[in-house]
């Protein structure tokens, strides 16, 4: 009939349960994909604050030596017990940790903790140790290779070193084994000094010269010039 409008189908609103299920698919196909490259950047972003963590120590440190006619910081590896403030200073109002030491060089003490250490902060004030070697009295022309040399690491941080300085004396790993040799095997012993896989399977390491390198363990350790912990090697 003339004038009579025609029958339209409604439109239809919302959406179906499957095309629902196949959003919710996709959905989470691409949280699998883009999780792990997130989880990847993100301790990409934490592995690359503490590397700039250790180049500014490394600075610190030698600025230390510089103004101090090329010596590192001698200082005691314990604390008399008759100091009042064991962790701030000794007898003689003397620093007798080599962080506090450098305290003046450095613009805050953020710097010495990595945004991956696990560790309580209220218990753990610093995740990096110094190599004691440098604290015998060396001096920096004394040390052979400089490029080659660890000078710092990522620290572990437990309640077996809690209270011990933030030193690591790798010649002890071996249990008195001198000149230091391939075996017996140093890892175990290291691992409670340093968190070996703060940073995957590696740790970050400052170097003499300044440069700060992540770094599996094995690649560290070695006979004569291929140890990297020795200052004074051959």
């Amino acid at each position: 009939m003339p004038g009579t409008p025609r029958p339209t189908a409604g439109r239809r609103s919302g959406f179906t349960l499957m095309e629902l299920l196949v959003v919710t698919v996709v959905v989470a196909v691409l949280i699998a994909i883009l999780l792990p490259a997130l989880t990847q950047a993100r301790a990409s972003a934490r592995r690359t604050s503490c590397a700039s963590n250790l180049r500014q120590i490394g600075i610190a440190l030698q600025t230390y030596v510089d103004d101090h006619d090329g010596l590192y910081p001698v200082l005691p590896l314990t604390v008399p017990p008759e100091a009042e403030e064991p962790n701030d200073a000794d007898e003689n109002g003397s620093p007798t940790d080599w962080e506090e030491v450098i305290q003046p060089y450095l613009r805050n003490e953020t710097i010495l903790r990595c945004p991956s250490d696990p560790s309580p902060t209220e218990f753990f004030d610093i995740s990096y140790s110094l190599n004691a070697a440098f604290l015998l009295g060396l001096h920096e022309s004394a040390v052979s290779y400089p490029a080659e040399t660890i000078l710092a690491a990522d620290r572990r941080n437990s309640l077996v070193n809690q209270d011990a300085p933030a030193l690591f004396e790798w010649w002890e790993w071996q249990g008195h084994v001198w000149p230091p040799s391939v075996l017996p095997d140093p890892a175990p012993a290291a691992a409670q000094d340093l968190a070996l896989d703060r940073h995957g399977e590696r740790m970050n390491l400052l170097f003499v010269d300044g440069h700060v390198r992540p770094l599996r363990f094995q690649t560290t350790w070695g006979a004569g010039r291929a140890n990297l912990y020795w200052p004074q090697r051959p």
